[in-house]
């Protein structure tokens, strides 16, 4: 992959390329001794083990998609904050596709699967590193579907592509300045302004303030999605209740 200028200052700056590797998060934690700069990237072409969310397999075709981790330092973000890392990821990676489909439909599945037109185009895994109430690394792992035509569909929802979409091929190295763009804007505004990114999150987020159907383990509810705790639990209305709810203990009934 030949990789354009990048007009960052830092996120993309360093670029670590692999042909094939077993996932390019395991690459950022092996790298992580050498001391990396933040922003590092290492990407690959495919990934014999793709991380996704819940334990996941991420599936790729070889030279289709893009399959790549991202290395940040937020010694800045008390361990009681982290979920922020996750709204910085989703909205970059968000406001990424949005870019490049501009009349598509896209939000956030909480927490932080991408869906254009009700399917998915991208999904996000961020792993930490931590030392007492220190995060002392964060590497987001992040996939997007590129120019894949059929997918495995293992999944309540079928996934997508920006080819499936547009029926068009892109060069993925036109995409890459795009999100790293993205990510270092809402890192910084992490940095920032807190509230500004907890307002653009929920505005993206799949059935905030909507009434939706549910399933837990108890069987399948109905309740409005009123916001998300700052631990990352989705806080769900249920008549004149509030329950919140951690990543496997709610689906979504799309």
């Amino acid at each position: 992959m030949i990789l354009p200028t990048i007009n960052t200052r830092y996120v993309g700056q360093s670029f670590v390329y692999f042909p094939e590797t077993d996932s390019t998060n395991d690459r950022a934690w092996a790298a992580l001794p050498t001391s990396p700069v933040n922003g590092t990237c290492f990407a690959a072409d495919y990934q014999t083990k793709g991380k996704g969310q819940r334990n996941n397999t991420w599936y790729s075709d070889s030279g289709q998609n893009i399959l790549l981790s991202v290395l940040l330092y937020p010694t800045f973000l008390p361990v009681g904050r982290i979920f922020q890392l996750t709204k910085v990821a989703a909205l970059a990676v968000l406001q990424t596709v949005q870019q490049f489909v501009p009349n598509g439909i896209s939000c956030i599945k909480w927490p932080n699967d991408i869906l254009l037109n009700n399917k998915k185009i991208a999904g996000i895994l961020i792993e930490n590193q931590f030392s007492g109430n220190t995060i002392l690394a964060s590497v987001f792992g992040i996939g997007i579907n590129v120019n894949q035509k059929k997918f495995e569909v293992t999944a309540s929802y079928s996934p997508t592509s920006l080819f499936l979409e547009l029926n068009q091929e892109f060069d993925r190295s036109t995409i890459l300045p795009v999100l790293f763009q993205n990510i270092e804007k809402w890192y910084d505004i992490l940095q920032q302004n807190t509230s500004w990114l907890d307002r653009e999150y929920l505005s993206y987020l799949l059935g905030f303030q909507e009434k939706r159907l549910f399933q837990n383990k108890s069987g399948i509810f109905e309740g409005f999605i009123i916001g998300v705790h700052s631990s990352g639990k989705l806080a769900i209305q249920i008549q004149n209740t509030v329950e919140y709810f951690d990543f496997k203990e709610v689906e979504f009934i799309l």
